[in-house]
């Protein structure tokens, strides 16, 4: 998976996404992501919480369709720290159902879990769905976006009291969440099936913006 670098103009930095939530409650901007300010900190909280969140649905920037994870010595497979999601992968015909799960005998480290069989240990590889949670640097512009004005809304609604210098309403969140499918269904490649612009006639998760 590609890496977008943070220090180019043309995209929102984390310091930008940060200050751009601070300036919804009138707070004074900062220059470092880990100014030592209560605002600030507040705010790279919650543009964390929401970049989380949103990666969790699963896009194509942050998902391997299909994965091939492979037992150790021990016949256990232990997964990155980064994992979100892990789910059988469509069109592979597995005989088990797996789950990521903490591993009480391994210092508590999250391990690939057989739910069928109810155990840590596998005989062979295994090819799943997996998402992953990357850090800012690793999002692109479209999802940088969407992060931003999604965790600014959600940021000024939690500052009760304060004044809103600069405000973001949920159509400004629908329109960027609707660039961010289009983003998804230009780069994924999506057939039929599987195209934005078919599900999201079922999806019910998030209003979606015509006429855009």
């Amino acid at each position: 998976m590609p890496i977008h670098e943070g220090s180019s103009p043309w995209q929102t930095s984390e310091l930008d996404a940060v200050n751009t939530l601070l300036a919804t409650i009138g707070s004074q901007p900062v220059n470092s992501v880990d100014a030592p300010s209560i605002d600030a900190s507040m705010a790279k909280q919650t543009l964390k919480e929401i970049s989380l969140a949103t990666q969790a649905e699963g896009w194509y920037f942050n998902t391997d369709q299909k994965r091939v994870w492979s037992p150790d010595a021990k016949g256990e497979i232990g997964l990155p720290s980064n994992v979100l999601m892990i789910d059988n992968a469509y069109g592979i015909a597995e005989d088990r159902k797996v789950s990521p799960r903490t591993n009480p005998s391994a210092y508590n480290r999250t391990y690939l879990y057989d739910m069928t069989n109810n155990t840590f240990l596998f005989s062979r590889s295994i090819t799943t769905k997996t998402v992953y949670a990357f850090d800012w640097k690793g999002l692109p512009q479209a999802a940088r976006h969407y992060i931003t004005v999604r965790a600014a809304r959600v940021f000024q609604d939690r500052s009760v009291g304060s004044e809103r210098h600069h405000s973001f309403t949920l159509r400004d969140e629908q329109y960027a969440l609707a660039a961010l499918r289009r983003y998804e269904s230009e780069v994924g490649d999506h057939s039929i099936f599987d195209d934005y612009s078919v599900y999201r006639v079922i999806d019910r998760a998030y209003p979606y913006v015509t006429g855009l």
